[in-house]
């Protein structure tokens, strides 16, 4: 069942993620402002999130011309942006906050400029930040990496077997399949990539590397069925993996890594479970209002369709 949310300020693209038993989620504003929510409480007939607006905190440094991205790691959460609002290139900065009340001041990633939002991934330690070269599109992703949020190696490329340097039209997104970090990125609008990526590379880069070796082969999936022009959500849980797609007739659907070849379709089963813009998708232990009940539950948040500026959410047991 589809539920609208308290507020909105027209985000262009959410995302989620589940931190300390509580759903998180960030997005840029109609105003280019970088907002956080928590939701506040586990009933399913109560979507209420509490809203932060860092740009009270920070001033015009909390804001981007593009989606934020958040994540967990060791026990914070991270929220990262693009510096900068219009088309300039800008710095991928960050902050963190442990409940949401206190939050450190913005810090930023040497090296890094960049016109694409970030794309963020832990694994094995490690925080990974992605996003797309300062370069025309199809442009090349970089990839950093830090064992402690604070110092980070120099962005590398990655490189597969058969494919040159990967290039992509929209952020990279990541899961952990196969006890590997794997990314996916789409060359052009109609044809989704995936492989695993050289960790080992990315965290030992202490000085610019122009390419990593080719170790691993990319796949391409389902060609000509996942045409989208603002990228894919993934979540993961258990070696079980879920792409989440916006199309460009602003369908949402959805797939597992079993059988990329069969989507299904949530228009069909919710007529108004149309978007725009990406979604934003995360996994929780058991159903809302059930703590740690099994099955476990995916989340969906997203903006409606056309003039539909609502947040909505959608709950899929897994």
């Amino acid at each position: 069942m589809l539920q609208a949310l308290r507020s909105c300020k027209l985000p262009r693209s959410l995302v989620l993620t589940f931190s300390n038993g509580r759903v998180w989620l960030t997005y840029r504003s109609r105003e280019s402002q970088i907002i956080v929510g928590c939701r506040i409480n586990r009933d399913p007939t109560n979507q209420i999130y509490e809203e932060y607006n860092l740009e009270v905190r920070y001033g015009g440094r909390a804001k981007s011309s593009e989606p934020p991205a958040l994540i967990e790691f060791q026990d914070r959460l991270y929220i990262f942006w693009k510096a900068s609002v219009g088309a300039r290139p800008g710095d991928i900065v960050y902050t963190s906050t442990e409940d949401g009340q206190d939050w450190t001041d913005i810090q930023r990633i040497t090296g890094f400029q960049t016109k694409s939002p970030p794309a963020v991934a832990t694994f094995g330690g490690f925080l990974f930040v992605a996003s797309l070269a300062n370069e025309a599109l199809p442009a090349r992703i970089l990839i950093t990496s830090t064992d402690n949020a604070s110092s980070w190696s120099s962005p590398t490329t990655q490189e597969f077997a058969g494919l040159p340097v990967a290039k992509s039209i929209y952020a990279p997104a990541f899961t952990v399949y196969g006890k590997r970090l794997t990314m996916y990125w789409s060359g052009e609008y109609d044809t989704v990539y995936t492989a695993p990526i050289s960790v080992e590379g990315i965290n030992a880069a202490k000085e610019p590397i122009t390419n990593n070796v080719a170790t691993y082969a990319a796949e391409k999936i389902v060609a000509g069925k996942w045409q989208t022009k603002i990228g894919n959500a993934l979540v993961y849980r258990c070696e079980q993996q879920w792409i989440i797609t916006t199309t460009r007739d602003g369908e949402i659907s959805i797939a597992t890594h079993d059988d990329f070849g069969t989507r299904s379709n949530l228009t069909d089963q919710e007529p108004k479970a149309k978007s725009g813009n990406r979604v934003g998708a995360c996994i929780i232990p058991g159903f809302f209002g059930r703590r740690n009940s099994m099955p476990w539950t995916l989340v969906l948040v997203y903006r409606g369709f056309g003039n539909d500026s609502t947040l909505k959410e959608l709950y899929i047991t897994l």
